[in-house]
């Protein structure tokens, strides 16, 4: 069984789950937390971003990747197009969804959702304006 180390409130996290679930391949979610991470956090995910994987002795951090591996894993149903261009396009809004995540959603959850309602902290609400300003 492969283990997907995160939390579903990230749509990182959820992609490898998804993937997982249309290619039928049994996994488990380890709750795991950036901001507070297990001590072998590094060595599962060197970029300390979720989500990671393990897989018996073999891990990998990534969301692309691990649906790569599991792509490669699992090879039917495919959650990739046959057709080059196709493939291409969904490897590109991959990327493009990766870089919305990161540049502005990342940082609209933490400040609307993680550090009022988790850390119980207060939204700043000039990040919040700058990162809907550059969107």
């Amino acid at each position: 069984m492969i283990t997907i180390y995160g939390v579903p409130i990230s749509v990182h996290v959820r992609k490898a789950v998804v993937t997982a679930i249309a290619k039928g391949i049994d996994y488990e979610i380890e709750p795991v937390l950036p901001i507070n991470p297990p001590p072998n956090w590094a060595a599962l995910s060197p970029t300390r971003q979720i989500p990671a994987m393990r897989d018996g002795d073999f891990t990998l951090s990534e969301s692309t990747a691990v649906c790569l591996y599991l792509e490669r894993k699992q090879k039917e149903p495919s959650i990739l197009p046959i057709a080059d261009r196709d493939y291409a396009r969904a490897l590109f809004f991959d990327g493009y969804a990766g870089w919305m995540a990161r540049s502005l959603i990342q940082g609209l959850v933490f400040q609307k959702i993680i550090s009022p309602v988790m850390l119980k902290g207060t939204t700043d609400q000039s990040v919040v304006d700058q990162l809907l300003g550059e969107a």
